[in-house]
């Protein structure tokens, strides 16, 4: 169903005086409620469609052809792609696809930025790039489609938050870091 504005006053005039009709000769117009604002509701219809469409398939390409990296590969210490923290992150990533609602897509990327945290700091030039590693390992489905429906439909004075804004812009970070990589420069 595609999204269209709120009914004008004659639609909604037109609406009400329906009312005042027999009801044999009444034929009321269909106004568009109000829940198919709700991100919820439009997640079928906006995730993965148009260009996110495009945009997913070539991310699942890209990140099939990086599948071989290692942390040794970018730079980043072994020890920080072991352990139960990068499993978490990892888990984190898979897992925003169970969610319809944007703030729970933002909750579970904001728990995979924390479980980053605890093995490097932000602020490190090699964080985007275990970021990136993580969403290589895991191959989390329609990645780019959850993080833009996630962008569209949350609050954007809640972005300006560290706690939410910060994790998407890393991981919008890492995405275009991985959009970059040529797979023969970490080969032979």
């Amino acid at each position: 169903m595609p999204l269209v504005g709120p009914p004008s006053g004659q639609e909604l005039s037109a609406f009400f005086s329906g009312y005042c009709m027999p009801r044999s000769v009444r034929k009321r117009p269909a106004l568009v409620a109000t829940s198919a604002y709700d991100p919820c509701h439009t997640f079928a219809q906006v995730l993965g469609a148009g260009c996110d469409n495009v945009e997913d398939k070539v991310l699942q390409a890209q990140l099939g052809t990086l599948s071989f990296i290692r942390a040794s590969h970018i730079g980043v210490a072994a020890s920080h792609t072991d352990g139960p923290h990068f499993e978490e992150a990892q888990a984190c990533l898979r897992r925003m696809c169970a969610f319809s609602s944007p703030l729970d897509k933002m909750a579970c990327l904001a728990a995979c930025h924390a479980h980053l945290c605890t093995l490097l700091d932000p602020h490190d030039a090699s964080f985007i790039k275990l970021l990136a590693l993580a969403m290589v390992s895991c191959k989390p489905p329609q990645l780019h489609s959850q993080l833009e429906f996630a962008l569209r439909f949350t609050n954007p004075e809640s972005l300006w938050d560290a706690d939410l804004g910060m994790p998407l812009s890393m991981a919008r970070a890492a995405l275009q870091w991985l959009q970059i990589q040529d797979a023969r420069t970490y080969q032979g």
